[in-house]
């Protein structure tokens, strides 16, 4: 890592089977974030919230349709970033290749800025071979309000509507009781091979040696399409 970390969580058997409850939390303005220390949301206490309100309820990564093991996560001392390092479980064999344990560094790195989070996950082959990564997101947006989230039941829902997608973006949009309408959307910087309303696959080619780099961003309303420059140059205003 390259900052200092004020939590940091080891790889045991304890945290991978939820044995430590930990969530990890980033602010920005009216905007934050809760997640447990792997980055993913699951739809509990958790979430994107943008004045009190949940844009994204569930976001939960997978390698290989896996957990990956987790090598550590924490805030940085500044609050700025949350960083979270894993390693692959044995991949699946792929076009006659397989990959086993512990060969892929994911690094994911995030932070808030302008009502939008910002992501890298970075990808790293440190095997002897050339892996395909299969590399999967789950999400979803229930617009709940930080009452709900907190366990107070509301009487009547307003209408959300089916996801829409446009190959690499999903949009969310919910009309509330008070005739408000509120979207947010979440993209990515690489087509997914298979995007849906809740899910996006992607099947990376990674030659031994390398990395590469997967650029997410989630706010409300529209999204641009994330890029590297993108993820620099907010991350240099969130300071």
């Amino acid at each position: 890592m390259d900052d200092a970390y004020s939590v940091s969580v080891s790889a045991s058997e304890l945290t991978e089977t939820g044995g430590l409850d930990q969530l990890m939390t980033l602010k920005s303005d009216d905007l934050f974030m809760v997640a447990d220390t792997w980055g993913d949301l699951k739809g509990g206490a958790d979430g994107l919230f943008v004045h009190d309100t949940r844009v994204l309820s569930r976001f939960v990564m997978s390698v290989g349709l896996a957990k990956p093991s987790k090598l550590s996560s924490g805030v940085s001392q500044d609050n700025v970033f949350f960083s979270c390092h894993t390693t692959n479980r044995p991949l699946p064999p792929m076009g006659g290749r397989s990959a086993p344990a512990g060969v892929l560094h994911i690094e994911r790195r995030r932070f808030l800025w302008d009502r939008r989070m910002f992501e890298r996950v970075r990808m790293v082959n440190h095997g002897v071979e050339d892996i395909l990564l299969p590399l999967a997101f789950d999400f979803g947006a229930d617009f709940a309000d930080i009452f709900q989230v907190r366990g107070t039941p509301r009487a009547k829902r307003g209408k959300s509507d089916a996801p829409t997608h446009d190959g690499r973006r999903v949009n969310f949009r919910y009309e509330g009781l008070d005739d408000v309408t509120r979207s947010s959307c979440l993209a990515f910087s690489e087509p997914p091979a298979r995007l849906t309303g809740q899910r996006a696959e992607f099947m990376f080619s990674l030659p031994k040696g390398r990395s590469m780099d997967l650029f997410i961003e989630c706010g409300v309303d529209a999204c641009d399409t994330p890029d590297a420059h993108r993820f620099r140059v907010n991350a240099v205003a969130a300071r």
